[in-house]
């Protein structure tokens, strides 16, 4: 997760795992790196979840094969990068009618 400034000022930017954005007054913009790429490495990440096994956890905690199909329908293997960040109701959202592949929605 990434923690984003709450009270950010216009043309501030914020960098964290390796990439960086910039406030436009309304949203974070992803900004390019002239490295390019903007792959990290897990291993490099700090701050990693603890991860479990399947073997380990209630077979509850996972989506049935109804809902993973429903979910690739819904969001084929998109490589678009992400651009924007936006966090919003899920009125707002709903209320967007036609939605940007490369913004990240976060409904709060």
């Amino acid at each position: 997760m990434i923690d984003f400034p709450a009270s950010p000022t216009l043309n501030q930017t914020h960098t964290a795992a390796g990439r960086s954005w910039r406030w436009n007054g309304t949203v974070w913009e992803g900004i390019s790196s002239s490295g390019g790429g903007g792959v990290t490495s897990y291993n490099d990440l700090t701050d990693k979840p603890t991860l479990g096994t399947a073997a380990a956890a209630s077979t509850s905690d996972f989506a049935t094969a109804a809902q993973g199909a429903n979910a690739i329908a819904k969001n084929p293997s998109d490589t678009t990068p992400v651009s924007t960040i936006r966090c919003m109701t899920q009125v707002e959202y709903d209320a967007l009618g036609t939605y940007d592949a490369q913004t990240l929605y976060f409904i709060k």
